[in-house]
């Protein structure tokens, strides 16, 4: 399940149901669950997308409406990593409907497949809806600092602070610090933010043209003062290593540009799902 859970979800079969009163529900929601159960997946099977895609299409023959077909394809578009269909499919839904769980799969979608602008961006239009909304404050904030995007982040903190006090958690704290000593830094070296956004996108199209999905970022501070910028990858440690070696000769890390005194970019194996993991052993669930 994706952070929205299962709330929205319920939005969107209400009203839908409002909308159009005969349709299978139960279907749309069973292919729904399907589709974002494979979110956190690294490589989901092409016999299992190819099924999916269908499933989505026979939608139309259940009653569903094809702006959320486009959105259900849309998804698995992005799970193949076809990003042009899934940015079309989306920008045909979204023309049509504002429900909420499509904005935030996108957004998602979005950082998955190295987009963290248009992944912000989607946040952001869901905060001017319900402005102060918990799960949405939250995606501006992470793709915030995906984006190293400092203002975007401080709205979001006060965002989720103010209206719905709740405060930022311990790993958010540190990457918000160290976003802060980031900016800093580039004031006192005179680079320019857009300067470092580019690096970092060098460094994401090497991922995208491996279609290689993207699970967060992690901000660091070296002994020598660098900032790390790390995607976090759910490949092989020598998969990654591999990456690295592209990223390293690309444009992203050039020991020539001052922007290297700055930030060094890179992948590393997310630990989320192996500590996710070592908990359920631990704890028997």
């Amino acid at each position: 399940m994706t952070a929205n859970g299962h709330t929205t979800k319920i939005r969107l079969l209400l009203e839908i149901c409002e909308r159009y009163p005969v349709f299978d529900t139960q279907k749309a929601d069973t292919v729904l669950d399907e589709i974002e159960s494979l979110f956190q997946h690294r490589r989901p099977s092409e016999l299992t997308l190819r099924r999916l895609r269908k499933d989505c299409l026979d939608l139309n023959s259940h009653g569903i409406e094809k702006e959320y077909v486009d959105a259900f394809v849309g998804m698995v578009a992005a799970l193949e990593h076809n990003t042009a269909e899934f940015f079309e499919k989306f920008r045909l839904s979204r023309l049509h409907t504002q429900v909420e769980f499509i904005a935030f799969d996108f957004a998602l979608l979005c950082r998955r497949l190295g987009y963290p602008d248009e992944a912000m961006d989607a946040y952001w239009g869901i905060t001017d809806i319900n402005i102060g909304y918990v799960d949405a404050s939250k995606g501006v904030f992470a793709s915030a600092i995906d984006c190293l995007a400092l203002e975007d982040a401080l709205a979001a903190e006060r965002n989720l602070t103010r209206f719905h006090r709740v405060a930022l958690e311990p790993h958010e704290v540190d990457a918000l610090e160290r976003l802060k000593y980031l900016i800093a830094r580039m004031a006192t070296l005179n680079i320019p933010q857009l300067a470092v956004r580019a690096r970092v996108e060098v460094a994401a199209a090497v991922l995208r043209a491996a279609k290689e999905p993207i699970f967060g970022v992690e901000l660091g501070i070296g002994g020598d003062d660098r900032i790390s910028y790390a995607f976090k990858l759910r490949a092989p440690p020598e998969e990654v290593a591999v990456l690295n070696t592209a990223i390293a000769r690309s444009k992203a890390n050039r020991s020539d540009d001052i922007r290297a005194q700055l930030l060094t970019v890179s992948c590393v194996v997310d630990r989320e799902p192996l500590r996710a993991t070592q908990t359920t052993e631990r704890t028997g669930a």
